[in-house]
């Protein structure tokens, strides 16, 4: 898997990687590093979770969600896989053929050619292979509208003899419960402009930010941003601990636009040094300039 980042979310994922294996080698009970996980409702996608529904015709319109929901998902882009579309991929100028090394990917999540790409291994039952081409998600439809058709419309027939009151609260009360048993497969279904993206995702419910006993899954810290004053950074621990990622496999790519990029590749390399780890570190030789 390749993921892309800022140069200070590398760093602090490096710093936390040798302060775990320092603590837990010491006897310690604490929690490895862990993966970012973004807010749906902040991506760029406006059909964000909601994708999947849109094959439905019109006589489906009440299963409108009336509450915003959160998913919280860690991303990575799939490398080394062959994909049915790679050769329509290739045909845009999407920077080349590496996912390792990409102009889109570079302007679009790693700080706009001012970031990194890191090569990891990720546990495959961690993660979800995202779904882009229309048929995919009718086919997800196709297994659905039975269960809209037999159970649902049923109801919908008796509701329009309630009192529009009523019948508004049975449609919600519908839409929640469709919306529910949907879950994280939500998201996984995109809409074919972000094909490019290759995406697997591991995905959390807001409903998984405080477990059965009370303990929080997803805990968050503030990060200043110029733009917003603060932004929350989510984190689950248990899902995706980082506990190998800095290892003989590991290749850090520093991106196109990064200023003094031998400095930085030298200053990247004395931290896994200086903590016992191990990790390649490469420049994107893309012509970018970036942002001034």
């Amino acid at each position: 898997m390749v993921h892309y980042t800022s140069l200070a979310n590398l760093y602090r994922m490096i710093r936390s990687q040798i302060r775990w294996n320092r603590e837990s080698s010491s006897g310690d009970d604490n929690c490895p590093p862990s993966f970012r996980l973004y807010d749906s409702v902040h991506l760029n996608d406006p059909t964000e979770g909601t994708y999947i529904v849109h094959g439905l015709p019109d006589t489906y319109r009440w299963l409108t969600e009336f509450e915003v929901h959160h998913g919280y998902i860690a991303s990575f882009i799939r490398c080394g896989e062959d994909d049915p579309h790679d050769d329509e991929l290739h045909q845009d100028d999407l920077g080349g053929d590496d996912p390792r090394n990409k102009l889109v990917f570079w302007r679009t999540y790693g700080g706009d050619g001012t970031g990194c790409s890191i090569t990891l291994f990720v546990p495959r039952q961690k993660l979800y292979k995202v779904l882009y081409e229309p048929q995919e998600r009718d086919q997800a439809l196709g297994q659905l509208r039975p269960i809209l058709d037999t159970l649902v419309e049923p109801l919908l027939t008796e509701s329009q003899i309630l009192p529009r009151e009523a019948e508004e609260e049975i449609l919600r009360l519908l839409a929640k419960f469709i919306w529910a048993g949907l879950g994280s497969i939500r998201y996984l279904y995109k809409n074919p402009s972000y094909r490019f993206e290759r995406e697997c995702r591991a995905v959390q419910l807001s409903s998984d930010i405080t477990a059965a006993g009370g303990a929080a899954r997803i805990h968050h810290t503030f990060v200043p941003d110029s733009a917003q004053g603060q932004l929350r950074h989510y984190y689950c621990d248990e899902d995706l601990p980082l506990t190998k990622l800095f290892d003989s496999s590991t290749e850090i790519t520093i991106g196109p636009s990064m200023p003094q990029k031998r400095d930085v590749a030298r200053s990247i390399t004395t931290l896994l040094r200086r903590g016992k780890l191990y990790g390649t570190v490469k420049f994107s030789e893309i012509p970018y300039r970036g942002k001034r």
